[in-house]
């Protein structure tokens, strides 16, 4: 009787596991109480062709025929996406199963010394042993497939995907060699009580522990979002007031402009020209410092490089702009802000921190070559930037936000297939950011 709930129990997880991998793999077609419905109505039909397997049908060939062919059957009536795509899914899913199920026991057979046929059809502690360990591998396969495939979950960095692999590795290890101890010997049923108790343990640690590093790798990642989230807030402020300060300035400009240009006047007719000829002087100044905001298609773009100019002309430096683009596949797409800011930030900050470098002139410049978007911004430099300071550590003390601006350049590059370049020519540092154009379609 415990034999036969215990393959019942078996047939349920893998009915729940399976069919769920494809629920979860691919949009669904039907209202959500539908997909619920037609959910749970193949897990009972895979559920019940299971029963039958297990103990009436003894050929594989006809077994992975009735499952394979349930699993196809919901993933085309039930679930949308590329046909051929679900269809192979599907295959997957079964496969990783087979694969996993005769690797583990081919192992467990050379190790333990024990017959394939009687470890596969008949009831002992090495066959329940194969079953719970091949079903945790096979959620774990499933699983990082599922979060490869949806973009969404599963490794972010190679500290994330060695810990995915190690941890549930040495559990498997562990419960392997406690096992395989407790067989040699000859344990009772208070022994094997035990060791149930251990691996169930140790299954739980194993679990929480891959779920703390998703759940850390998802704070991490919410945590820089609120980051940009806070930046993109300030530029919109900084932009309102930029707009008023910018609307002041003209004004005052005008008037100054209206009354020295009477001086000018009033100086050429009393033929006092040189006086005249140094006024004009100051006055193109004047009016040069007032700096005229840029207007494209694109309000994000206008929004970042006006802020930017603004910001340069502060500190006295001039933002000299060559947009061959205005980034029309960007115009709903923050990251672009990010990425110009990053950019400028450290050009402008480089000038003011450094104020006896000249030219004092930061040169930003955007344009589409084939397939790419190129934004690349350059400023004059003392000394070489990459020799001092290699890695492009920020010096600031506020590092809540200079701290993330080359590596946000690095991950924008990655996120938009493109490509990153800091280089140094001539006295002047280039930093260039490449941006597949067709991956920001997608992100809008």
């Amino acid at each position: 009787m415990i034999d036969f709930l215990i393959e019942l129990g078996v047939n349920a997880i893998q009915s729940v596991f399976f069919i769920g991998f494809l629920y979860l793999c691919f949009d669904k077609k039907f209202s959500p109480l539908k997909n619920i419905i037609s959910l749970t109505t193949a897990i009972a039909i895979y559920f019940v062709a299971l029963y039958f397997i297990t103990f009436h049908i003894d050929n594989y060939f006809i077994n992975d025929t009735i499952q394979l062919t349930i699993l196809i059957s919901y993933s085309l009536t039930c679930l949308k996406g590329n046909k051929w795509l679900r269809i192979l899914m599907s295959i997957v899913d079964l496969l990783i199963n087979g694969v996993i199920s005769l690797g583990f026991s081919y192992v467990v057979t050379v190790v333990a010394d024990i017959d394939m046929y009687y470890l596969v059809n008949y009831s002992s502690g090495y066959r329940y042993f194969c079953m719970l360990v091949i079903n945790l591998l096979n959620i774990g396969a499933l699983w990082i497939i599922l979060a490869l495939f949806k973009h969404k979950e599963g490794p972010r960095t190679k500290f994330d995907f060695l810990a995915y692999l190690l941890i549930p590795l040495l559990a498997i290890v562990i419960i392997c060699s406690m096992f395989l101890i407790i067989s040699k010997i000859n344990a009772d049923n208070e022994m094997y009580g035990y060791f149930f108790i251990m691996i169930t343990a140790l299954t739980g640690v194993t679990v929480f522990a891959v779920y703390l590093i998703n759940h850390l790798g998802k704070q991490k990642d919410i945590e820089k979002q609120l980051a940009l989230s806070r930046q993109r807030e300030n530029l919109y402020l900084e932009n309102t007031i930029r707009e008023n300060n910018q609307l002041q300035a003209f004004a005052k400009a005008k008037h100054e402009i209206n009354n020295k240009l009477d001086c000018i006047y009033n100086l050429q007719k009393d033929r006092k020209y040189d006086e005249a000829s140094e006024l004009c002087r100051k006055t193109l100044e004047n009016i040069a410092s007032v700096y005229v905001p840029v207007d494209t298609d694109n309000p994000l773009l206008n929004a970042i490089i006006n802020s930017k100019l603004e910001k340069a002309s502060k500190n006295g430096i001039s933002l000299d702009l060559k947009l061959g683009s205005c980034l029309p596949d960007c115009v709903k797409n923050y990251d672009i802000i990010t990425i110009i800011g990053n950019l400028c930030d450290n050009a402008i900050e480089y000038l003011t921190d450094n104020t006896s470098t000249l030219p004092r002139v930061v040169s930003l410049s955007v344009k589409d070559h084939q397939a790419y978007y190129i934004i690349k911004c350059c400023n004059p430099i003392e000394k070489s930037v990459l020799v001092t300071n290699p890695d492009l550590k920020t010096t600031k003390s506020d590092t809540e936000f200079h701290g993330i601006g080359i590596n946000t350049l690095k991950e924008m590059a990655k996120k938009y297939k493109g490509h990153y370049l800091f280089t140094e020519k001539d006295n002047y540092f280039i930093g260039s950011v490449m941006l597949l154009k067709t991956e920001f379609a997608d992100k809008q």
